[in-house]
């Protein structure tokens, strides 16, 4: 799914094709997107009901694009660089990139991959940290 989730972030043509695909189900679902992205873009457009993405343990590169999982620094594993991670996407509604810029960003919600290896000390991490900052935890 993350190819996928890929292509349709940056190509239109897909990004078309998958919605008309899915048009059937528009009102019956979330689809959950990149910020800024194509994907979002053609949603908005056709009436889908989005919901901004972010993911708490990965880096991003500068088009706001994740580092490939191939690159050393794909992961973010630390709990307290996580949370770091997080907080300014929520506060400063950035995220600061691989080459060290800051770039925009929005999200409604945040993601943990579960193949991350320590997934679980990090959502344990979160859920005590993150109502200190006054940031609501749903599920």
């Amino acid at each position: 799914h993350g190819a996928l989730y890929n292509v349709l972030a940056k190509d239109n043509s897909i990004a078309k094709t998958f919605l008309e695909a899915i048009s059937t189900y528009k009102k019956n679902v979330k689809l959950y997107v990149p910020y800024n992205s194509v994907i979002e873009e053609q949603a908005k457009h056709q009436g889908f009901t989005i919901v901004q993405e972010a993911f708490c343990d990965r880096n991003y590169m500068d088009d706001l694009s994740l580092v490939a999982r191939k690159n050393e620094h794909a992961l973010i594993t630390k709990p307290k660089e996580v949370l770091n991670h997080v907080l300014n996407m929520v506060q400063n509604e950035s995220v600061q990139t691989v080459s060290r810029n800051l770039k925009k960003i929005k999200a409604d919600t945040f993601c943990i991959h579960s193949d991350t290896p320590n997934a679980i000390e990090i959502l344990m991490y979160l859920f005590k940290e993150l109502p200190k900052y006054n940031i609501k935890i749903g599920y």
